[in-house]
């Protein structure tokens, strides 16, 4: 069973009643996943919202530049972050891939239409999730740009 007292560390949840992270862990399940181990892959359907227990979850996009497509890691999802949010935009599918980038990462998936049945039921708890959401796409936009620009200049300077 997921931990009340986990879920209220994490800034999305911390003024949830009990009855409410009732519900929500109603929707939710714990994985596991060895390094290396992909978690989802960009262009799938986006079915959960996720969160770390334990671990280090690298996002990864592709660059393309003179015919060459390559990978480079965007690393922001770390113990506590939910990210996920492109289960509720759409059209619904992953726009990065996650990877497990440690040596186990343990998660909760919450899937996205039992949460969505809660947002009916509770209207509050929709408001809460998606401000937060929001919140987190702002974060992690500034944070993507930091790094993509990190990794441009970096590969520009190789080039030298």
């Amino acid at each position: 069973m997921i931990n009340f007292d986990f879920l209220k560390q994490i800034h999305v949840f911390k003024d949830f009643t009990d009855d409410q992270l009732a519900l929500i862990t109603a929707c939710a399940s714990e994985d596991e996943f060895k390094r290396g181990d992909c978690l989802f892959m960009k262009g799938k359907d986006s079915t959960h919202l996720w969160i770390i227990l334990e671990g280090h979850v690298n996002l990864d996009f592709e660059v393309f530049g003179n015919n060459i497509s390559k990978r480079d890691m965007i690393s922001f999802a770390s113990k506590t972050n939910v990210f996920g949010w492109t289960c509720f935009v759409a059209p619904y599918k992953y726009r990065l891939s996650g990877y497990c980038m440690t040596s186990r990462c343990d998660v909760i998936k919450i899937e996205k239409q039992c949460l969505k049945k809660i947002f009916q039921q509770d209207p509050q708890i929709g408001y809460k999730i998606m401000s937060h959401l929001v919140w987190a796409i702002g974060t992690h936009y500034h944070e993507f740009q930091d790094e993509y620009a990190r990794i441009t200049g970096r590969n520009i300077m190789d080039g030298w």
